[in-house]
């Protein structure tokens, strides 16, 4: 009979596991006390420089705030680790700026769509100062990319859905990066006036709450960025 090697769980790893549990059994939420190292290190029968490993781990991926002198509490959710393997990726040539825009078309589309149903007025004035930029940017590679970024973190944010939020945020930079590389080849002032104009057309869909002129604008949009790529990677 075949058998596989039994695997042998490193301490600081079954000590992860059971803050984990602790937090998802006990109902905490952002900001909520966890236990001390000491607390922990006598509960669990350990040294306190393991608990301090195990806390930093989780730390280090959002799940856990640390602050000096002070017990760890339960951490928000950010998009962090998403932005740490996607900065990864393109830093290594495994995800292109078209990919980071194929991605995106999957997410943000439907993002608009949910947008123009759930935007607070909040939102929607949020949308009237970005556009005022990105009119204010036209021909200004930085200023309008900067302006197309912020545009999207609104949009993502008026989704009320905070996946769609934490996901749009964790992938900014790769947004920012793939926003220049599809500037770069704008060619001519008619042709940044309809970049203008498309981010334009899905704001005010959004404001006016219309879901289905929303998503329409968003898949317009993407369409010419993903043009604007290839035809600069034809070069």
């Amino acid at each position: 009979m075949q058998t596989k090697p039994l695997r042998q769980i490193r301490l600081t790893d079954q000590i992860v596991d059971h803050i984990r549990t602790h937090i998802a059994t006990t109902d905490l939420k952002p900001g909520d006390r966890l236990p001390s190292e000491s607390e922990l290190a006598r509960e669990l029968g350990v040294g306190r420089p393991t608990v301090r490993e195990a806390i930093n781990a989780l730390a280090g991926s959002g799940l856990v705030r640390v602050t000096t002198g002070k017990a760890p509490v339960v951490g928000t959710v950010t998009g962090e680790p998403v932005s740490k393997l996607v900065s990864h990726g393109m830093a290594i040539g495994q995800i292109s700026p078209l990919h980071t825009l194929e991605f995106r078309r999957f997410l943000e589309e439907r993002a608009a769509r949910l947008a123009a149903q759930h935007r607070t007025d909040a939102h929607a004035a949020a949308l009237e100062t970005i556009l005022a930029e990105l009119a204010a940017g036209m021909g200004d590679l930085e200023r309008f990319s900067t302006a197309d970024v912020e545009f999207h973190k609104v949009l993502a944010s008026a989704s009320g859905n905070p996946l769609v939020e934490i996901v749009i945020d964790g992938i900014a930079d790769a947004t920012l990066q793939s926003s220049r590389t599809g500037l770069r080849y704008v060619l001519d002032e008619a042709e940044w006036t309809e970049t203008y104009k498309v981010h334009e057309r899905v704001a005010l869909a959004v404001i006016a709450m219309r879901p289905e002129a929303a998503e329409k604008a968003m898949r317009d949009h993407f369409d010419e960025a993903s043009e604007r790529i290839r035809r600069g990677a034809a070069l």
